[in-house]
C-alpha cells in the first residue's frame, strides 16, 4: 500500500511540473520553455543556472530569441530591443525603456497585446508590500529567554 501511495505521489508531482512548460525545438536544441505571457506576442522563458533566456513567439508561430550580449568593456549591445521594435512596429511602441529583465519584458509585451487585441485583459503582476502586525508575535520563543522545558513564558 505504501508503494502504491508513493508511486501515485511521484506521478502527480511529475505530471504537475509538465503542465506549465512547452517542449520546443529551437536551432537543434530541445527546450522546455515556460509561457510567461500569452497573446498576439507570447513571451517564453527558460531558467538555467540562475539566469534566464527569453523567447518571443509571434502570431505566425515563429520563435525569436531575445539576446543582450556585452562587449569586453561591459557595455551591452541591447539586440533584444531591435527584435522587439521589429515585432511591434505596427503599434509604434518605443523600446528605449525596456530592460532585459523578466518583469520589464512581461510588462512591455502585455502592453503591446493590450493595444493589439481588444479581448486581452492586462493585469499588473507587480507585488505590493503588505505589513501585518501581531500582538503576541514571538513572545513564546524569544531568543534571550531560557526555556529548557519548552513551556510558555
Amino acid at each position: 500500500m505504501k508503494r502504491l501511495f508513493l508511486l501515485l505521489l511521484i506521478f502527480i508531482f511529475n505530471s504537475s511540473i509538465l503542465f506549465g512548460q512547452e517542449r520546443i525545438i529551437f536551432n537543434g536544441q530541445t527546450l522546455n520553455l515556460q509561457l510567461e505571457v500569452e497573446g498576439n506576442l507570447d513571451l517564453l522563458s527558460l531558467k538555467k543556472d540562475n539566469s534566464y533566456r527569453f523567447f518571443v513567439r509571434d502570431s505566425n508561430n515563429t520563435l525569436h530569441e531575445l539576446v543582450n550580449t556585452k562587449d569586453d568593456d561591459n557595455t551591452y549591445f541591447n539586440e533584444f530591443r531591435d527584435v522587439l521594435a521589429d515585432l511591434t512596429k505596427d503599434a509604434n511602441m518605443s523600446t528605449d525603456e525596456v530592460g532585459f529583465g523578466r518583469y520589464s519584458l512581461k510588462k512591455f509585451i502585455k502592453a503591446y497585446n493590450l493595444k493589439g487585441h481588444l479581448r486581452y485583459a492586462y493585469t499588473d503582476d507587480k507585488v505590493k508590500t503588505q505589513v501585518r502586525l501581531g500582538i503576541f508575535g514571538g513572545i513564546t520563543n524569544h531568543p534571550f529567554i531560557d526555556n529548557p522545558n519548552n513551556t510558555k513564558v
